[in-house]
């Protein structure tokens, strides 16, 4: 881990101070001050681990700048990405919440600034404030959603369909217009 963040120091994590973040948007300044206390900061290289597939969760992590791929892998050791994350969004929270271990590796793809949240600072948080459980909820929700359009697609859309549709949703999350069209 690194140094702790900071609200207004140089070492910050601009995406989890909470105005424009899904689920941190919830907290008021005690929350974001026991948030700023408590989390760290690291930066990752391309190809580095954050957490590992199995291993004990210690807490979840907001990725601030950076592309992060979630990868499953099945007891032969094949592997897939299932999910990626970008800046703003949060990861890891399933395994909190659930009890259990991390369901997936996190690989940073690109230059990364993650920011790791203890345990229990989020429980504090959440038991302090329901709009950041619901925000939680509604983001697990959403997750799940999304998951099932997957494997509908998965089902019912042949290889070039699944692709397809797969590049008009980078296009629609990513994409941008050019001064050339």
């Amino acid at each position: 881990a690194g140094p702790a963040c900071d609200l207004h120091g140089v070492v910050a994590c601009e995406a989890c101070h909470g105005r424009d973040h899904a689920e941190w948007g919830a907290l008021d300044e005690t929350g974001l001050a026991l948030l700023n206390k408590t989390r760290q900061v690291r930066e990752y290289s391309p190809g580095e681990t954050i957490f590992t597939q199995g291993s004990t969760c210690q807490g979840i992590f907001c990725v601030d700048a950076g592309d992060v791929a979630l990868r499953k892998s099945d007891e032969h050791g094949a592997s897939a990405i299932v999910r990626m994350a970008r800046a703003g969004q949060t990861i890891g929270y399933r395994a909190l919440f659930s009890g259990g271990p991390y369901l997936a590796t996190a690989e940073a793809l690109t230059p990364c600034t993650v920011c790791f949240i203890p345990a229990g600072t989020v429980r504090e948080l959440m038991e302090r404030n329901a709009n950041l459980a619901y925000r939680f909820l509604k983001r697990m929700a959403e997750d799940l959603r999304e998951s099932e359009e997957q494997r509908l697609h998965a089902q019912s859309l042949s290889t070039r369909a699944r692709l397809a549709d797969y590049l008009l949703s980078l296009k629609d999350r990513e994409g941008t217009v050019s001064e050339d069209g």
